[in-house]
């Protein structure tokens, strides 16, 4: 009796301007990415307005982030396109910006083995002026993934569009609780500027 593993096809979200929703704010912990020293890192994911052609579900796009709003910081201007704000205040607990809404530039880039990903360039606010532009161009990127959530099929009318949004923030706020119960979720979402 043999086992067949197969590579899972995902569909990419679209490169260009894409309505977003922040889904998840998730605690990486202390991870070391290629040449870069160990830091501690968030995931944020996206749920998108692009449905999947296969399953009408929204399309997730994640990016990655050090925890920290220093003078360099990619947090610190993701935060300020989620709130369109000019003012990025001393503490803020990511976990709360939960539901904000953005706008997400993407873009296609091709890995070395051909794969090709849909990753987040830069994040703006919903009403976009210039001046407030968060770009994690120089971040380690996270593949785009289609959502798991059990959504229905139908037109995409932005009172639907909406339902189907919350659903996938419902499923997962439930996996998150899933994980927090079995133990294998951390409980740090809050980021601060580090003492000069």
């Amino acid at each position: 009796m043999s086992t067949i593993v197969e590579k899972p096809d995902y569909e990419l979200i679209n490169e260009g301007i894409c309505n977003a929703t922040l889904g998840d704010v998730e605690d990486l912990g202390v991870k070391q990415f290629g040449k870069y020293p160990p830091k501690d890192y968030l995931k944020l994911t996206f749920i998108t307005e692009q449905l999947a052609v296969a399953t009408g579900r929204p399309l997730y796009a994640s990016c990655l982030c050090t925890k920290t709003l220093g003078r360099k910081s990619k947090l610190g201007p993701i935060i300020k396109a989620l709130t369109n704000s000019q003012v990025l205040p001393k503490r803020v607990d990511v976990s709360e910006l939960i539901g904000k809404k953005c706008r997400l530039s993407i873009v296609h880039e091709a890995k070395e083995d051909g794969n090709v990903f849909a990753n987040v360039a830069a994040i703006f606010p919903v009403s976009t002026t210039a001046s407030v532009v968060a770009t994690t161009a120089s971040l380690p990127t996270v593949p785009a993934i289609a959502s798991s959530t059990t959504l229905a099929q139908g037109s995409t009318n932005s009172t639907e569009l909406g339902a189907m949004v919350h659903a996938a923030m419902d499923q997962i706020r439930r996996q998150k609780k899933e994980e927090f119960t079995t133990g294998t979720a951390s409980s740090k979402t809050a980021a601060e500027v580090p003492a000069s």
